[in-house]
Order: C-alpha cells, then sequence, then structure tokens
C-alpha cells in the first residue's frame, strides 16, 4: 500500500499525469464497456447472429491495429496530454453515436473508429505515462495505470449491464461515451487552463 500511496502523490503532483490517470479511470470504467454490450447488441438490435459479432469485433480490431501502427509512426506528434485527450473525445463521441441505435454497416464504421481512437489514447495515455515517470517510479506507474485501466472494469461491467437491462444495450453503449466526454472535456479545459 505504501508503494501506491508514493505514487498517487507523484501523480498528484504532476498536472499532466493527474488528468490523464483522472480521465482513465472514468474511460475504463464506463467507456470501454462496449465489448461487454456487443453481443446483447447484435442479437437484439440488429437480430443478428455470431457471425455478425465476428465481423463487428473484426472492425473493432482492425480499428486497433490501425491505431497502434498510428502511435507506432505519429505517436511523437500524438503523445501530448491535449492530442491524447483529444483520441479519448474522439473515442466518446463515437459511442455517443450509438444513441441513433446505428444498423449493421454504421455499426461497422462505428467500431473501426471506436477501436482506432481506443488504441491511440490507451497507448499514448501508457507511453506519456511510462516517459514522464521518473525510473524508480516506472514500475509503479504502470501498476496505477493497469489498476485504473482494467481493475475498474468489472465495475462498469455492472453498470453497463444495469443500463442494457432498462435502457437497452445501445444505451448502455451512448451514456459510457456521454460520461468519458464529460470527463474529457473537463481534463482537456483543465489542460487548456494551465500555462505549463
Amino acid at each position: 500500500m505504501q508503494l501506491i500511496a508514493e505514487a498517487l502523490r507523484y501523480v498528484a503532483r504532476t498536472p499532466a499525469l493527474a488528468g490523464l490517470f483522472a480521465l482513465l479511470f472514468v474511460a475504463g470504467t464506463f467507456g470501454a464497456n462496449f465489448n461487454l454490450v456487443l453481443p446483447l447488441f447484435t442479437r437484439i438490435v440488429l437480430h443478428a447472429n455470431a457471425d455478425t459479432l465476428g465481423y463487428l469485433f473484426a472492425a473493432q480490431g482492425i480499428g486497433s491495429l490501425v491505431g497502434a501502427l498510428t502511435m507506432t509512426f505519429a505517436g511523437a506528434f500524438l503523445l501530448e496530454p491535449r492530442r491524447i485527450v483529444m483520441g479519448a473525445l474522439l473515442f466518446a463521441g463515437m459511442e455517443l453515436l450509438f444513441v441513433v441505435v446505428p444498423d449493421f454497416t454504421q455499426a461497422i464504421l462505428l467500431l473501426l473508429v471506436i477501436g482506432w481512437s481506443f488504441a491511440v489514447y490507451s497507448i499514448g495515455t501508457n507511453t506519456f505515462v511510462q516517459v514522464r515517470a521518473p525510473d524508480r517510479m516506472q514500475g509503479r506507474m504502470v501498476s496505477l495505470y493497469s489498476m485504473l485501466f482494467i481493475g475498474v472494469t468489472p465495475i462498469g461491467n455492472v453498470f453497463a449491464a444495469i443500463v442494457a437491462d432498462f435502457l437497452g444495450p445501445a444505451a448502455a453503449v451512448w451514456l459510457g461515451g456521454a460520461l468519458t466526454a464529460l470527463a474529457g472535456l473537463a481534463v482537456l479545459a483543465f489542460f487548456l487552463t494551465r500555462r505549463d
């Protein structure tokens, strides 16, 4: 616990990391649960089968691969806190478009962009955290990143399941996107008002 407390103190003293970690918590809890809802969306909204679900997951995977390649070739440009947040906002915006309850073709296009933007956002955050943290804090920063990104997903899964049960699977996606967008806008405003 002492190591995690030290990591949190370091993040609190580093505004760029504090903003990115706060957004990571919200995106990991509420925004990253579209995978959980996708099978329900396929069955209930699209009235489709496992083949269609496979195409949807493939679209997201292709987007993620292109996002990873984007970070490989353009990471130096994208590795700036405000640009990282813009990736999260694009991801959240694509989730918000699920409010229109897309058909199969629209869902494929949305998932391509969701996969791309989420990869750019998450890889950008992880890389920025590791580049910005001093050597002695590297392990703690990666642990904190994992805890805030992967460790909170079960909480978000419960949220997504409840929303999907009462409002439908598309609502679970766009509501998670709305919460991520609000957090992203708050963090972006925080970054824009700072002079460092």
